[in-house]
C-alpha cells in the first residue's frame, strides 16, 4: 500500500514540474516575441498599464521607454475619489512629464491625452514640443483648460513639423485655445479634426485660407471664427469636409475642393456662401433652417454634382421661400438619391427639386410632415410622367396625415417605373385599425406604373 502511494506522488510531482515547465516555456515565448510586436500589444493600453508591465521581468524593465504609442487618460489614472483634486491634477502632471522626459531616443508615431481637466496649456505645450522632436505623427487631445480670461494659441511648429493627424476637442471651457496660422499650410497633415476651438487669426485682410497640399479630413465643430471676414478652404486632396456650427457665423466661406467627395453642412449659417469646382461630389447633407432663399440656392447649386443629398431642418416648417426654386436652381444632373429628414416640406418644395432632377432613383422622407394648399396640389396634380427614372420611395415615421396621402398619390400617378414605396411608422400605428384603412386608400389610387408595390413596415 504504502509502495503504491509512493509511486502515486513521484507521478503527481513529475506531472507538476512537467507543468511548471511549459508555463517557463509559454511565459519565454511571450517575451522572445519581437520587440515591434510587444509596442502593438502596448499600443492599445494605458500608459499607467504600459509602466506596469516593467515589473514582469528583466526583459520587460525598459519597454514602455520605447512604446511608439502614449495613451494618457485622466480618469483611468487617477481614482474616482481624486478627480479635479489640485493636487491629483498636479501628480498627473509631473506623471506625464516622467514619462515623457526617461524616455528612449525613440520616435512617438502617437500621443493621445483624454479626459483632462483643469489642464495647465503651458505644460501641454511642452510636452507637445517633446513629442514634436520625437516626430509625432498623430495627435490627440481631449482635455479642458483652467484660463477663462485669455485665448492660449499652441505652438507654431505644432504644423511644420511631420504631424500628419491632429485632434483636439476642448470641452466646458469652450474657446480657450487657438490655433497658429501655420495649420493652414501644414504639408503633412492629413486629417484635422477640430471642436470648441478658435480658429487662426488668418492674414491682415481677415481672410483665412486652408490649402494643405495632402488634407483628407476636416471636421470643424462649434469653432470660433473670431474676426474672420472669410475663410477659404481650397485643399487639393480633400475628400471629407464637415462643418456644424450652431451658431451664426459672421464670415463668408468658400469651397473649391475639386476632389471632395463627401460634405456637410450642419447648423452652419455663414454671412455668404461660395461653392464651385465640387466636380467629385458624391454626398452632400445640408440643414437649411437657418438659411435664406438666395443662399439655399447658391448652396444647392454649389452642390449639383452629387449623387446623394439630403437636405434636413430640425424646428423648420418647411423650406425658405421654396416658390422661388424653380426659378434659380441649376439641374441635378448627377443625382440619384434625394432626402428630407426632420422638417415640414411642401409639395411645392419637393416637386421644385425633383423637376430638377431628371435622373433621380430614390426619394425619402424621414421624420417629415408634408405641407401643401389645396391649389398647390391641383397644379401638381395635373403633371404626367416627369421622373422616369424614379424606382424607390420610403417614408418613415408615417403618420396618415392628409398631405402625405396627397404626395403618395401624387407621385403613383406620375412616375411611370417606380417599382416600391416603402412606408415605415410608429409601433401604436402599425397595430391601429388606421393601417388596414391606409393601405386600402393607398392601393385604390391611379397608377402610372403596373408594378409598382406598396410595402409597410
Amino acid at each position: 500500500m504504502e509502495k503504491d502511494q509512493s509511486q502515486c506522488l513521484k507521478f503527481y510531482t513529475r506531472k507538476r514540474k512537467k507543468n511548471m515547465s511549459d508555463l517557463t516555456i509559454t511565459s519565454d515565448k511571450i517575451s522572445d516575441l519581437p520587440e515591434s510586436l510587444l509596442h502593438l500589444i502596448l499600443s492599445f493600453l494605458d500608459m499607467k498599464q504600459v509602466v506596469q508591465t516593467s515589473c514582469l521581468s528583466t526583459k520587460w524593465r525598459n519597454i514602455w521607454k520605447s512604446v511608439p504609442v502614449l495613451n494618457l487618460d485622466y480618469y483611468f489614472q487617477m481614482n474616482t475619489s481624486d478627480i479635479g483634486d489640485p493636487s491629483h491634477v498636479e501628480k498627473f502632471m509631473d506623471t506625464m512629464d516622467h514619462i515623457l522626459f526617461l524616455r528612449d531616443d525613440s520616435t512617438i508615431q502617437k500621443l493621445t491625452i483624454s479626459r483632462f481637466f483643469h489642464s495647465d496649456l503651458a505644460r501641454v505645450d511642452a510636452w507637445l514640443l517633446f513629442a514634436i522632436k520625437q516626430q509625432v505623427k498623430e495627435i490627440q487631445l481631449r482635455i479642458n483648460p483652467t484660463y477663462k480670461h485669455y485665448c492660449h494659441q499652441l505652438p507654431n511648429v505644432l504644423f511644420t513639423s511631420v504631424i500628419e493627424v491632429f485632434k483636439l476637442s476642448i470641452f466646458c471651457s469652450r474657446f480657450s485655445v487657438q490655433l497658429p496660422n501655420s495649420m493652414c499650410s501644414a504639408t503633412q497633415l492629413r486629417v484635422l479634426k477640430l471642436e470648441n476651438i478658435v480658429l487662426p487669426k488668418g492674414d491682415p485682410g481677415g481672410e483665412l485660407v486652408l490649402s494643405c497640399p495632402i488634407l483628407e479630413d476636416i471636421f470643424l465643430n462649434h469653432c470660433c471664427h473670431h474676426d474672420l471676414k472669410i475663410l477659404r478652404i481650397c485643399a487639393p486632396q480633400l475628400n471629407n469636409l464637415v462643418i456644424y456650427n450652431y451658431h451664426a457665423v459672421s464670415c463668408k466661406i468658400m469651397i473649391c475642393t475639386p476632389n471632395l467627395t463627401s460634405l456637410k453642412l450642419i447648423f452652419s449659417c455663414y454671412k455668404d456662401y461660395f461653392i464651385e469646382n465640387l466636380s467629385s461630389l458624391v454626398t452632400a447633407n445640408i440643414e437649411v433652417s437657418r438659411l435664406s432663399t438666395e443662399i439655399l440656392i447658391t448652396v444647392l447649386n454649389g452642390l449639383r454634382n452629387a449623387k446623394t443629398l439630403t437636405i434636413s431642418g430640425y424646428g423648420h416648417k418647411t423650406l425658405p421661400g421654396c416658390v422661388k426654386l424653380d426659378q434659380g436652381l441649376n439641374t441635378f444632373s448627377n443625382l440619384r438619391c434625394l432626402e428630407f429628414i426632420g422638417f415640414l416640406p411642401g409639395i411645392r418644395d419637393v416637386t421644385s427639386l425633383l423637376k430638377r432632377s431628371p435622373y433621380i432613383e430614390t426619394l425619402v422622407f424621414a421624420c417629415c410632415r408634408i405641407k401643401g394648399k389645396e391649389e398647390d396640389w391641383g397644379e401638381e396634380q395635373s403633371m404626367k410622367y416627369l421622373f422616369p427614372h424614379l424606382k424607390y420611395v420610403r417614408v418613415r415615421n408615417f403618420s396618415g396625415c392628409e398631405n402625405e396621402v396627397k404626395l403618395l398619390e401624387f407621385l403613383l400617378r406620375t412616375v411611370p417605373d417606380l417599382q416600391t414605396i416603402t412606408i415605415t411608422s410608429t409601433r401604436s400605428f402599425l397595430k391601429s385599425e388606421k393601417l388596414d384603412e391606409y393601405s386600402v386608400k393607398l392601393h385604390s389610387f391611379p397608377r402610372a406604373s403596373s408594378s409598382v408595390t406598396i410595402l409597410f413596415s
